[in-house]
């Protein structure tokens, strides 16, 4: 096979990955990664600031439920796209952000737009690799897609090199990318489903708080099918309206605060209770609360709850 550049190797597993928008601001060392996008029939769309980008990015992961991509630019392209990244990161987005950068191979001499974009970025962010060689690239790719869903959904960083998206390698050298043909998701003990069952059959007034963890684990269809059968009044959080239609019946978006306060059992899928939520004190002191939640360190967090179950919000509904 012919030789190729590091930035072909991006934009054909980009591809692979079922990308279809790449959000950027053109500059360099990042210019050819989209141009290869754009050879790969991926849609380009350019921002005239790279914060911009950055939202968008996160917007098409609040909308599609799949990671949204964005490039800038090394130094302060790469820079301009952080208040994104970490909106991203505190919004529980997938996101996969690809960071121009100076010559890994200069690195501490003072290089054009030379910053340590990697460590500024890390502290923000699920995951972030840099690679000294180009065939690891598909491989490096495929990495950032899986730790950007796995778990609790979030914004992973790929620092790259200008030296090493320029490398020319053998294309059938690459190392490929992996992924599982099929993934199963962590599900409920069955033991404890029914004790949530039992306690919600037990409330007089029972309510049920869904968010983002719901969204992204696709359990739409799943929630709305138990809120139509149970008849149970729902709430979602901001992030998440129209997970549930809100012309249900049950739906209490105009009284939540008295639904809340006076509910006596509260089951929470997908949702941190924050300071959105009083850090738990919107519900009775005496409410019985069952959370169910991807991240076990949610189970629990900022008040006392009777049941923890740490399983993906789909298989649990």
């Amino acid at each position: 096979m012919a030789k190729v550049i590091g930035s072909y190797l991006i934009a054909k597993q980009l591809k692979e990955e079922g990308v279809d928008t790449l959000f950027y601001l053109m500059g360099g060392p990042n210019f050819d990664i989209v141009m290869a996008a754009e050879d790969q029939g991926i849609n380009c769309v350019d921002f005239r600031h790279e914060q911009a980008a950055a939202y968008a990015a996160h917007a098409y992961a609040r909308v599609t439920g799949k990671p949204g991509v964005t490039t800038a630019a090394s130094g302060p392209g790469t820079l301009n796209l952080l208040t994104g990244i970490y909106t991203a990161a505190i919004d529980c987005a997938p996101m996969v952000i690809l960071g121009g950068a100076g010559p890994v191979h200069e690195i501490g001499r003072e290089a054009f737009q030379e910053v340590d974009q990697q460590s500024i970025i890390d502290p923000m962010v699920k995951w972030s690799h840099r690679t000294t060689q180009a065939a690891r690239y598909p491989e490096v790719v495929s990495m950032a897609f899986r730790e950007a869903v796995n778990g609790r959904p979030g914004p992973v960083y790929i620092d790259c090199g200008a030296d090493v998206l320029y490398e020319e390698v053998e294309e059938d050298e690459a190392i490929s990318g992996t992924r599982a043909t099929r993934r199963t998701r962590p599900a409920a003990e069955p033991g404890a489903i029914k004790e949530v069952i039992d306690m919600m059959s037990a409330a007089e007034r029972p309510i049920i708080f869904a968010g983002g963890g719901a969204f992204f684990s696709g359990s739409a269809p799943e929630l709305e099918r138990f809120v139509d059968v149970t008849k149970t009044p729902f709430y979602t959080a901001p992030m998440s309206r129209g997970l549930v239609p809100e012309d249900n019946a049950v739906s209490f978006q105009g009284a939540r605060s008295t639904a809340m306060r006076e509910a006596d059992f509260v089951l929470v899928v997908g949702t941190r209770l924050n300071w959105m939520m009083q850090y738990g004190q919107r519900f009775a002191q005496d409410a019985k609360i069952v959370q169910i939640d991807i991240d076990g360190r949610e189970l629990g967090h900022n008040r006392n709850i009777d049941l923890g179950i740490q399983a993906d919000a789909k298989a649990a509904m």
